[in-house]
Order: C-alpha cells, then structure tokens, then sequence
C-alpha cells in the first residue's frame, strides 16, 4: 500500500476530498484532474458553488485550461449548485446520486470513457451540512460501481472542524498539502452509520492497525 501518489493515478470508483486553504493548492489539484481526464477521455463536470469564482478561472487559465474551447467541444461542463445539488429547491442525497447516475450515462452515451466529477461543496453552507456526510458516505456505496471518479473540495477556513472531521471519515483518499494520500481515518458506510456496530469498529480498527504496521515494516526512511 502506497503512502503518497499523484493526482493522476486516480482511478474510476475513487471518491477523494481536497481540503485547501490557499487558491494556488485547489488550482493545483484541479488542473492535474481535469487535464487528465482529457487525456483519459472522460468527461469533466465541475461543480461551482454559484459561479466559477473569477480568480479560480483565471488559475485555470494561467495553468493552460482552455475552458471556453473545452465547454464548446463538451469535454467540460461548468454547472451551480441550482443546477445540481439544489436542482429541487432543497437537497436530496437520493435525487443527486440519481442525476450523476443520469449525466455518467449521458457522457458513455457520447462515447467518453466515464466521468470526472469536481464539486466546490461550500453550496451546503448555504442550507446547512446535515444531510452533507449522509451523501458523502452513500457515494461510497455507489462509485465503486460507475465510471466515475469523484472530486469534493473543502475550504478548511469556512468549514467548521467537527465537519472536516467528517469529511476525512467519509472519504477513502484525501489530498492535503499537494499531497494524495490513501486515508487511514475513512469509515466505510456501515461505520458511517452505525449499522456495523461496536464489533464492526473493532475489526475496522484492528484492520487499519495491520495495514500501519505493514506500512512502517516496509518504509526504507
């Protein structure tokens, strides 16, 4: 099991957080996604919170992005959360694994390879986050089936820290600091939930300390 690895080793069925700070660490890792997901022949959806914000947009640019020429051509849509998350006035966890489900289906249609979906998730600011990690752990469920590889991206200074404790309990992969990294603190969904119970917790832990104990036998530094 690999400790570090790069944004284009990500493979379909892979859903990952980027919890940044700087506009420079979210440009880094969204030009890296999406230019693979040119090269894979997947079609790229990026998820705004309202608008692409205009700094983003000209990072994109400056890394060699060509979104005006990537959204004629259909290899980039650039949706808002009204369009998406909000689509029906509220959010429904249900309603937007069923339009994913939908847009991946209309992307194979047209002959792309799958889907890379790229989410700003700061829209839930908006309506609040309770329903927010109930989505974030059924896509768990669900991607490991689709051609999709999935993106959520977390502005650490405008989420609160018991929600960022969420997210890395709800995501198999995290990039922190540039770096992708398989993440030792995800819960699969029955953790998640609670459906596993105490004794689920147990073998969950145990399993996580054979695999850091596999890791530092096998770590030359």
């Amino acid at each position: 099991m690999k400790t570090v690895f790069d944004v284009t080793e990500l493979q379909q069925g892979d859903h990952v957080c980027l919890l940044h700070r700087a506009p420079t660490e979210q440009r880094d890792a969204l030009i890296a996604f999406i230019k693979e997901g040119m090269t894979r022949h997947e079609r790229c959806v990026y998820i705004a919170d309202e608008v692409l914000d205009p700094e983003l947009k000209s990072l994109l640019a400056e890394g060699g992005l060509d979104l005006l020429r990537l959204r004629q051509e259909g290899s980039l849509q650039i949706l808002n959360r009204y369009e998406t998350f909000l689509r029906y006035a509220r959010f429904e966890p249900l309603l937007m694994l069923e339009l994913l489900e939908q847009t991946l289906k209309r992307a194979m249609a047209s002959d792309y390879a799958g889907l890379r979906v790229i989410a700003d998730m700061s829209w839930a600011l908006s309506v609040g986050c309770d329903q927010l990690i109930t989505f974030e752990a059924m896509l768990n469920n669900y991607l490991p089936k689709w051609n999709i590889t999935y993106l959520c991206q977390y502005n650490r200074s405008r989420f609160a820290s018991h929600i960022q404790v969420d997210v890395l309990r709800s995501h198999p992969i995290a990039i922190l600091d540039g770096q992708v990294c398989p993440n030792v603190y995800y819960e699969h969904p029955g953790l998640m939930s609670g459906k596993d119970g105490a004794a689920g917790r147990v073998e969950w832990m145990a399993a996580t300390l054979r695999e850091t104990r596999t890791l530092l036998k096998g770590c030359q530094c």
